[in-house]
């Protein structure tokens, strides 16, 4: 589709002027004729013009009339002369763009004197813009509800009829140079820039996602090249780290990412990129001592959005699995990511039983054939055989041990060192029964999910799970803590 050109003309007497933007300039009292023929070089298909007047305007300055003897006295006291009939914007748009200028009968507004007429202006502005299109906006004469509405309907259009806003213009009749009669044109489409940031971090705090603010920079590199480097490596890493969030790429080796040069391997890995990429920027924006070389000439409304961002995920500033494991599940709970929290939660209770009980955290064998499986086997038996009074519960968690390193024996699933054997054992042991009762739970609710719902064994509701992902959680730091704790004290009292 092609351009499209939307003004709201008021009902003001306009002075003729010399509206001027970048090198393009021209005499004319409506800025809706000077923006008209500073974009509308030659007409292509598709292009459109359409002003939306109320009743007043259209009789003011819509239509041709006469000057009243209180405009002719008003102006004549300014030393200014009027020519004998007004010429309205309709005569002066309908030689240059008559077959491109829509219907006005289609285009006319009420006043916006109550809610009603409120939501007709919002409808007749919606209604004129078609699929596809280039709008360019002048919101220069509107009135003061007009720009508000304005991008509720940029807003709505965007969404369900696709269009593309280019330009928000306004005619800055208030700081005119009166010596030479020449009035600046603003374009405030930055501002409509900064609400799709804001949205966009909006939407990386609250949900975790940050492809809109990727998309919005890839968009802003095509248009400053050079000048959003700096930017688009931030947010390049930071999509880097959301998207291996959402896939659950937790495992961190430092040695391996920096072997194969591919930091976007891990949460972990990708968050310091981004992180180092952050701070680069930040040093070389505070280097810059002209405003207008700094990088945040191009970002400035954005720093604080962009420091919002970066304290939102602060909690991974870490150096291990568990660190990040923890960080992880946070995360998934304040975002309301259940699926991947859970996911994160039973490999993170596995990270910590290899880190507290010196085992592999990197082995499969030491992470679910001793972690997951000695709290399974505990789970399944430690209660039952409890029941027999004249046993301890030391002598019940030996004799668990005993069976299942013969068992285990007997498959060959795992090879005993006589370090590994003794370090089994003290997890038989010492492990508390909140801990070894929560991963078999976590499991549960976690298979549940990575099978679609589709197992009789695993029914659970959808709010169920987010509400079992927070309690389960909250309880597996406390255990965490009193843990650590006594391993503290114990070590102090050696």
């Amino acid at each position: 589709m092609g351009k499209h050109f939307i003004s709201v003309l008021g009902t003001g007497l306009y002075q003729s002027t010399t509206y001027y933007y970048k090198e393009k300039s021209v005499i004319t009292p409506f800025i809706q004729e000077a923006l008209a023929e500073m974009l509308f070089d030659d007409i292509q298909e598709g292009d459109r013009i359409s002003v939306f007047v109320t009743e007043k305007a259209k009789e003011q300055n819509w239509d041709n009339r006469k000057y009243t003897a209180r405009e002719r006295e008003n102006a004549e006291r300014l030393g200014h002369e009027l020519p004998d009939a007004k010429t309205g914007l309709r005569d002066i748009l309908q030689k240059k763009y008559g077959n491109i200028l829509d219907d006005i009968e289609l285009c006319m507004i009420p006043i916006g004197a109550d809610e009603n007429e409120l939501w007709k202006i919002f409808q007749v502005i919606f209604s004129r813009i078609q699929e596809d299109e280039e709008l360019y906006i002048d919101i220069t004469h509107a009135l003061r509800n007009i720009p508000i509405q304005m991008l509720a309907v940029i807003s709505y259009a965007r969404v369900l009829k696709n269009i593309t806003v280019n330009g928000i213009y306004y005619g800055a009749f208030e700081v005119k140079d009166n010596i030479q009669n020449r009035t600046p044109i603003f374009n405030l489409q930055t501002f409509l820039d900064i609400l799709d940031w804001s949205q966009a971090a909006s939407s990386f705090i609250k949900y975790g996602n940050s492809d809109q603010i990727y998309e919005l920079c890839s968009v802003q590199k095509r248009i400053y090249r050079e000048k959003m480097s700096e930017l688009f490596k931030v947010t390049k890493e930071l999509n880097n780290f959301t998207h291996n969030m959402e896939t659950s790429r937790g495992y961190y080796d430092p040695q391996k990412e920096k072997n194969t040069n591919k930091k976007e391997m891990s949460v972990l890995g990708a968050y310091k990129e981004y992180k180092k990429y952050y701070n680069l920027m930040k040093e070389d924006d505070e280097q810059k001592k002209d405003q207008e070389e700094r990088q945040g000439s191009i970002i400035k409304p954005m720093e604080g959005l962009l420091s919002r961002i970066d304290e939102s995920i602060a909690d991974f500033n870490v150096d291990t699995n568990l660190e990040m494991g923890m960080a992880t599940v946070r995360w998934a709970i304040d975002k309301k990511n259940i699926q991947q929290g859970f996911t994160a939660f039973e490999e993170t209770i596995k990270t910590f039983l290899c880190e507290y009980y010196g085992l592999d955290e990197r082995s499969e064998e030491d992470r679910d054939h001793i972690c997951k499986n000695i709290c399974r086997e505990l789970d399944l038996n430690y209660k039952n055989k409890c029941k027999d009074k004249n046993i301890s519960e030391i002598e019940v968690r030996e004799a668990i041990c005993k069976e299942w390193i013969i068992r285990k024996k007997k498959e060959g699933r795992i090879e005993l060192s006589c370090d590994k054997k003794a370090r089994i054992n003290e997890m038989f042991l010492t492990i508390p029964q909140e801990l070894f009762e929560l991963i078999p739970k976590i499991g549960d609710r976690r298979n549940s999910m990575n099978h679609f719902g589709f197992s009789n064994l695993y029914m659970f509701t959808s709010k169920g799970l987010e509400k079992d992902l927070k309690q389960e959680f909250e309880k597996f730091v406390q255990i965490k803590l009193s843990m650590e704790e006594k391993k503290t004290y114990k070590k102090e009292g050696e």
